[in-house]
């Protein structure tokens, strides 16, 4: 029996031994300096992602504003490009409505000296008013239909202006043929007002050309 309680007691303490806890300070130390570095890393690396999240956020941000400009820069050039050609056009138009008074006047000037050419300016006058009249309903017409979309709508209102400024070139083609008309058949009766016998003159000579060649011929034969 007491060999029994003697082997107990010491399988207990042999146990008691073997779980004992061994405290070692220097790896401890080790563990806990590495645990402090790997919980540092980790801390600058969720710094490091906010701040690349950040800065990428900054730059969606300014690359948006980029896009924006720019729309806007290309807003504002296609509209000042639309204005310089509605000036451009609207300055032609103006100029051509000068030149085509000039050339009224002149062909007026012209027709005073004389009641035939003042007839002719009249009768071409008046197709010119007419092209005129049918011109300022075409445009009217135009207005109507697109009512105030015209001055919003840059297409129509450049095609509007090209129509006009085209007529006009037409109109004022016309009168300086007109004018330029009436100039020769002025010219050409002064002309016959100062020389009336140019035509026998110039019949005559054509006759004796003629005579000098079949001179000429018979003598080579």
């Amino acid at each position: 029996m007491k060999l029994i309680l003697l082997l107990l007691v010491l399988s207990f303490n042999i146990q008691a031994i073997a779980q004992r806890i061994v405290f070692d300070r220097q790896h401890f130390a080790i563990v806990s300096e590495n645990n402090a570095v790997r919980l540092s890393a980790e801390l600058a690396h969720q710094s490091d992602l906010r701040a690349i999240t950040s800065q990428f956020k900054q730059i969606q941000l300014n690359l948006a504003g980029v896009i924006l400009t720019e729309q806007l820069i290309y807003a504002s050039l296609t509209q000042v490009e639309n204005g310089l050609k509605s000036a451009q056009a609207l300055r032609q138009i103006g100029q051509l409505s000068a030149e085509i008074i000039t050339e009224s006047n002149a062909v007026l000037d012209a027709a005073r000296s004389s009641p035939a050419l003042l007839l002719f300016a009249q009768g071409s006058c008046e197709q010119l008013r007419n092209r005129g009249l049918r011109l300022v309903e075409q445009v009217s017409a135009v207005v109507i239909k697109e009512g105030e979309n015209l001055l919003m709508d840059y297409a129509s209102r450049d095609q509007l202006l090209k129509k006009i400024s085209l007529e006009l070139k037409t109109i004022r083609a016309l009168l300086y043929s007109i004018k330029k008309c009436m100039y020769w058949v002025k010219v050409n009766g002064m002309l016959k007002t100062i020389n009336p016998y140019k035509g026998f003159i110039n019949t005559d000579k054509r006759m004796v050309e003629n005579l000098l060649f079949n001179l000429k011929t018979l003598k080579r034969k």
